[in-house]
C-alpha cells in the first residue's frame, strides 16, 4: 500500500480531507482524486477503481457518518493506494465494508477518529495481517489475502493449445 485517505463530499464538492503518509499526492492530484473516488452519483456502500499513474491503483469505498453540527449524513470516501499487482484491488471492498462497519457498530465514528486512525490503518494494511485497538475494549482484525495472484494452469493450458494449433 502506498497511502491511504479520506475524502468527503463538501457543500463545494468532494476533497480529500486526510491522507497517510502526508504529502503523498501532488497539488494537482488532491483536486483530482476526490472527484474521481467519490462520483456525482455516489451513494453508501460503493466501491470504485481508478488507474493512477499507470501502475498504481486507488480503491475507495464509499460510507456515511451522522454530523453532529446540522445532523445530516456526510458522504465520504476511505481510499488506498495500492500497487496494481499488489493484490485483488475488489478485496478491499470487504475490508473497507467491514472496517467502517465495526466502527459504526462501536460508536466511533468521529470523523476525528476515522481520521486519526488512518497512520494505523496503513500500517496494518502493509503488515497484511493485523490487530488494530481502536479503544480499550475494541479491536478490529485485518487480514489481506492476495487474490491476486495468476493461475499458472490456464495460462499455460492456452499457451499449449496455441502452440498445437499450428
Amino acid at each position: 500500500m502506498q497511502n491511504i485517505c479520506i475524502n468527503k463530499l463538501e457543500k463545494t464538492g468532494p476533497v480529500m480531507i486526510s491522507q497517510y503518509p502526508n504529502n503523498y499526492f501532488k497539488r494537482d492530484e488532491l483536486i483530482e482524486i476526490p472527484m474521481k473516488v467519490i462520483p456525482l452519483n455516489a451513494k453508501e456502500g460503493d466501491f470504485t477503481t481508478i488507474i493512477f499513474r499507470n501502475n498504481l491503483i486507488i480503491v475507495s469505498y464509499i460510507f456515511t457518518l451522522q454530523e453532529v453540527d446540522d445532523g445530516r449524513a456526510s458522504l465520504l470516501a476511505i481510499s488506498a493506494t495500492i500497487d496494481d499487482n499488489q493484490i485483488n484491488p475488489f478485496s478491499f471492498k470487504n475490508i473497507f465494508e467491514s472496517i467502517i462497519e465495526q466502527l459504526k457498530s462501536y460508536n466511533f465514528t468521529d470523523l476525528d477518529n476515522i481520521i486519526s486512525l488512518l497512520p494505523r490503518l496503513f500500517h496494518a494494511f502493509s503488515k497484511r495481517k493485523s490487530e488494530l485497538k481502536i479503544t480499550k475494549s475494541t479491536t478490529i482484525q485485518i487480514e489481506v489475502i492476495d487474490s491476486n495472484k495468476p493461475n499458472k494452469k490456464k495460462k499455460k493450458s492456452k499457451k499449449d493449445r496455441a502452440n498445437g494449433m499450428w
